[in-house]
């Protein structure tokens, strides 16, 4: 409790792998020494203490995270009403979402709230269109179905009462879901990987919502795709760029491009094989593909391999792309290395420039960012810690999630080490422009 120093229990513990305990750890804490349950607990004064052992804190409502998180931003004409959700897989496989209370607030309002589902795999958010302010929700389910929830009222966050279905074609159990914007509605586009040819189609969305009896579309000569799957959908001539990778040994990196018309380009020359700088072949292996948005519309790729991060990015926009050069340290690896999940997230901040974030290889939290807004600037130099230089956390090998809120700050989520907890970071109201974040907290539901 914030106000006398005492420490709030609860009679559920969770080990690590979701099963109940009744291990409760003894610890000094003001001269007092107390049984609590293991976690992050309010101490006094405010003040956050973490007490480490083999199992976490419990929510109140049972919450524990496990597998990918999803970020989004709602629309509202409403700007007070525009808020961030965090989507996440709880250990009961359903899906759990929190946001904030009100536009660009904490999220310390609110508190985990679950959308039911059986969730597996990764979660991708989106809008059917640009006229419509209604969140939808993809996942797979443990049949490998692609199943949709749906805002009704975008401004009250009502929510459909039950999960809708598109059982027309199996995904791949190892494929991710990904979506992007096209066309001059700016409707939703699905990518993901068949279960049947392991080959790239796409789901679309129209004007007044998904359609759940649509049948999939297949990307003319997509070769066999490994799991990982990005697109970005660029306003400037309103094409999709699709980055995938092969599912051979070697993971090659390959881009594909649909214009506005839905075409893919040259027949038999739809996907390009990337390569590194000086020839050598782009090569990823379980890193995630994280694209942006230049504030001149150019778009950057950003990739873990091989122990750094690397990133291609558009000499114009709609124009041709770099080949991949390394972005971290020369002298020794940065980030995991490639069978241990590296995950990278880019977002943009309001003056324009880029900012990526990454798990480094002491599992650190770790974001690097532009430093000038011309599209000729450079980086800062090497990965530094995110969250305030002494604040930082270690994290899973899970995914970060990055939006922004209202006012424009970034706000970065990440899963614990560990799955204890989902933590959230963001930029300083006071200088968003530089890399000094608020210490990362954790979104339990005790306080």
């Amino acid at each position: 409790d914030f106000r006398n120093n005492k420490v709030s229990l609860y009679p559920r513990v969770y080990n690590y792998d979701g099963s109940l305990t009744t291990t409760f750890p003894t610890v000094n804490y003001n001269g007092t020494t107390s049984t609590v349950p293991i976690g992050t607990l309010a101490g006094g004064e405010g003040r956050l203490i973490k007490v480490t052992n083999v199992g976490t804190l419990p929510t109140k409502d049972g919450f524990r995270p496990q597998g990918e998180i999803a970020v989004a931003r709602s629309r509202s004409a409403d700007a007070e009403k525009v808020k961030v959700f965090c989507f996440a897989r709880g250990m009961d496989d359903q899906l759990w979402y929190r946001t904030q209370e009100a536009a660009n607030t904490d999220f310390f309002g609110k508190k985990w709230t679950s959308l039911g589902g059986r969730v597996n795999g990764n979660i991708v958010t989106g809008f059917c269109s640009k006229n419509d302010n209604r969140l939808h929700v993809f996942a797979k389910d443990e049949y490998n179905n692609l199943r949709v929830i749906w805002q009704t009222d975008a401004s009250t966050n009502t929510w459909y009462p039950s999960w809708g279905g598109n059982f027309s074609m199996p995904i791949n159990s190892s494929s991710y879901l990904c979506a992007s914007r096209y066309g001059t509605n700016e409707n939703l586009i699905l990518f993901f990987k068949s279960g049947s040819d392991g080959r790239l189609y796409y789901y679309y969305t129209s004007d007044n919502g998904f359609n759940l009896n649509q049948s999939p579309v297949a990307v003319p000569n997509s070769p066999v795709i490994g799991n990982f799957i990005a697109a970005e959908y660029n306003p400037w001539d309103r094409s999709v760029n699709v980055f995938v990778t092969d599912n051979y040994s070697s993971h090659r990196l390959y881009r594909a491009r649909m214009d506005e018309s839905g075409s893919w380009g040259t027949p038999g020359q739809e996907f390009t094989a990337l390569n590194k700088e000086g020839g050598a072949a782009m090569n990823i292996y379980s890193s995630n593909i994280a694209i942006g948005t230049n504030l001149d519309n150019r778009l950057e790729a950003f990739v873990a391999s091989g122990g750094y991060l690397w990133h291609s990015y558009q000499y114009s926009v709609g124009g041709p792309w770099s080949d991949f050069m390394r972005l971290s340290a020369e002298s020794s690896p940065e980030v995991p290395g490639d069978n241990s999940n590296p995950r990278v997230s880019v977002g943009r901040n309001p003056d324009g420039r880029l900012e990526v974030f990454t798990r480094g290889s002491d599992n650190f939290l770790k974001h690097i960012w532009y430093v000038e807004t011309s599209p000729c600037g450079c980086w800062s130099c090497n990965l530094v810690n995110g969250g305030s230089s002494n604040a930082s956390i270690t994290i899973g090998r899970f995914s970060i999630g990055m939006t922004n809120n209202q006012d424009g700050r970034l706000v970065v989520f990440a899963t614990g080490y560990g799955h204890e907890n989902i933590y959230f970071t963001s930029a300083l109201p006071t200088d968003p422009w530089v890399w000094d974040w608020q210490p990362c907290i954790p979104l339990t539901n005790i306080f």
